[in-house]
């Protein structure tokens, strides 16, 4: 009789992965966080912040925009009385709301079902991208970590309204859909995309959340916004010119797709437009992100649907900007990209061995965070004939230099200072990059950063700045002069004839001879006279091609300071022309 047949083994699953400690998912986005960006906290005032900084001081009668008034007036108003003309308190707010970003991106993979190595993940990418670069290193961005921060606030407290009904709770959620919109208008779509993680399952529970108060008091906030903009626009003026032709939206979102996965790029919004050559990169991520909602359709819970609808509901208010495509324009929506992509890679460890599949979720995470880091280190690092090509990183450091030279000067109110350069300055082209020798109509950085000098006085009260320019003029001769650098950093020229002296010199170095002739004898009608004086007025002349001119003086230099090296020199060098003239004939 045939004994019975043995059934096979069936293959063995890998072994359930054990979630990380939830101290770990909270600790990992902060430190991602802290290392990519903490450096920002130690960072200084640029570009707009200085002429927000003159408004709040009353210095600038320029009124305040009705847009954004949590980041922009009410906070530059209340942080100027508070601690001055500080940066610290500005970025390291910046940089609390950026990692509280992070934290609530993970708060909602877990609230969302997603499980804890998703929100670690989704977590770490919130935390490191180096999309949040210009947000967490310059005050005047701070808006976006800040509606980002608010709108993920809305999210999470609607899916704790899931869990556990909370009219306290829920009307919270619609006061965060406010900040929001208050912080940046392109959240308008915020219940939208509230009821998109309804609607996709990502939001798990009985309670009713709060959706109703996100979408009365957000959707009463966006109203109020686009009715104010109709009205009144704040953004007026070609430079804010709207394009809502397929084609020049479509650019925008394909760039913005592209940005995302060209992550060995430092500066990837140089140009500050759209990039078309870019397009095949866009298609291929949104190609890709779409196969995987597809994928998933099935799935009572569809967290890479959602975060592509979060990605492009953000997206959408930004996207019709003609002339202005920026990469902290995505802080807010990357979110969205964050959740998607920490899915994805959980369900990627998920399918590996127990021990592999924690250990190459790290070290893809830990690539990352390091590729962020060196990226964001590029950037603030790269130059251009001596000059940074990141705006935020070559503005900063240019009032920071000035400002450390004075100080190393001991000026101090009551004194009154002009900046001057002889020499040529460098011009640069912040589109591309590069630098070339000034014109009367060039973008000289260093004069645009200090805002010719006015940008100084909000940091030297009492100090009289008089000016930047390439001479001494009269009205200046009592001023205390320095000479500037292409970099901001300063050097101290002295007053009078003493500062009128040391112009004329960098003028001979730089082979302006008509004004070095013109600043000479500004010296002399003061009284100041000398054979090195006589010495430099004779290079004058002859570079000027005026040389009855030029022997003229050096005969009066010698007559005047016979001993003198320089009459001494000149002697010899008229004995050895007529030697060689007699050994000639």
């Amino acid at each position: 009789m045939p004994r019975p047949r043995t059934p096979s083994p069936r293959p063995a699953k890998h072994a359930a992965t054990p979630e990380p400690p939830l101290g770990l998912v909270v600790a990992a986005p902060l430190a991602a966080a802290a290392i990519v960006h903490g450096a920002g906290i130690g960072g200084f005032f640029a570009a707009d912040d200085l002429d927000f900084l003159a408004r709040a001081r009353g210095l600038d009668p320029t009124p305040w925009s009705w847009a954004r008034p949590l980041p922009g007036m009410l906070r530059w108003r209340a942080f100027t009385a508070l601690f001055g003309v500080h940066a610290l308190p500005h970025l390291l707010l910046a940089w609390l709301l950026h990692a509280l970003a992070a934290l609530l991106v993970a708060r909602v993979a877990l609230q969302a079902g997603m499980g804890r190595w998703a929100a670690l993940a989704a977590g770490v990418l919130a935390g490191s991208t180096a999309i949040a670069y210009t947000s967490t290193h310059w005050a005047s961005g701070l808006g976006e970590v800040m509606a980002a921060a608010f709108a993920l606030g809305a999210l999470t407290l609607h899916l704790e309204c899931r869990r556990r009904t909370s009219a306290r709770l829920a009307w919270l959620a619609g006061a965060c859909a406010i900040g929001a919109v208050a912080s940046k208008e392109s959240t308008l779509l915020l219940p939208v995309a509230v009821w998109a993680f309804d609607a996709l399952g990502l939001a798990p529970g009985e309670g009713r959340g709060a959706r109703r108060e996100i979408a009365l008091c957000g959707g009463a906030a966006a109203i109020a916004v686009v009715a104010a903009y109709v009205a009144a626009p704040h953004l007026a003026g070609e430079a804010y010119a709207l394009d809502f032709s397929p084609r020049g939206v479509g650019a925008n979102l394909l760039t913005y797709g592209a940005w995302l996965v060209r992550v060995l790029d430092p500066i990837r919004d140089r140009t500050a437009a759209a990039q078309p050559r870019l397009a095949p990169w866009g298609l291929a991520l949104f190609a890709a992100w779409a196969a995987a909602a597809w994928a998933e359709r099935r799935r009572a819970s569809r967290p890479v649907t959602a975060g592509l609808a979060w990605f492009l509901l953000f997206l959408a208010p930004v996207a019709p900007l003609a002339r202005h495509t920026y990469l902290y324009y995505l802080v807010v929506p990357f979110a969205g990209a964050a959740l998607a992509a920490g899915a994805l890679l959980a369900r990627g460890a998920a399918r590996l061995p127990a021990p592999a599949g924690p250990w190459a979720l790290a070290l893809l995470l830990g690539a990352g965070v390091a590729n962020d880091a060196r990226q964001l280190k590029a950037r603030v690092s790269l130059q251009v004939g001596g000059v940074r090509v990141d705006r935020v990183a070559r503005e900063s450091g240019m009032v920071r230099n000035a400002l450390a030279d004075l100080a190393a000067a001991h000026v101090a109110a009551g004194d009154t200072i002009a900046l001057v350069n002889p020499f040529p300055i460098l011009a640069y082209d912040p589109t591309t990059g590069r630098g070339h020798a000034a014109g009367p109509n060039s973008y000289l950085p260093v004069v645009a950063a200090l805002r010719h000098g006015a940008a100084l006085r909000l940091f030297l009260p009492g100090v009289t700045v008089l000016g930047m320019g390439d001479d001494i003029p009269p009205a200046w001769a009592r001023a205390r002069v320095f000479r500037y650098d292409n970099d901001g950093r300063l050097y101290d020229q002295g007053r009078g004839v003493v500062a009128l002296d040391s112009l004329a010199t960098d003028y001979l170095l730089g082979e302006r001879f008509a004004e070095a002739r013109a600043t000479l004898a500004r010296v002399i009608a003061q009284g100041s006279d000398g054979p090195e004086l006589r010495w430099r007025l004779v290079c004058a002349l002859s570079g000027l091609g005026q040389d009855s001119a030029a022997v003229t003086e050096a005969r009066r230099l010698v007559a005047r300071w016979p001993d003198s090296p320089r009459a001494r020199k000149l002697v010899a060098e008229d004995e050895a022309h007529a030697a060689a003239a007699r050994a000639g004939r």
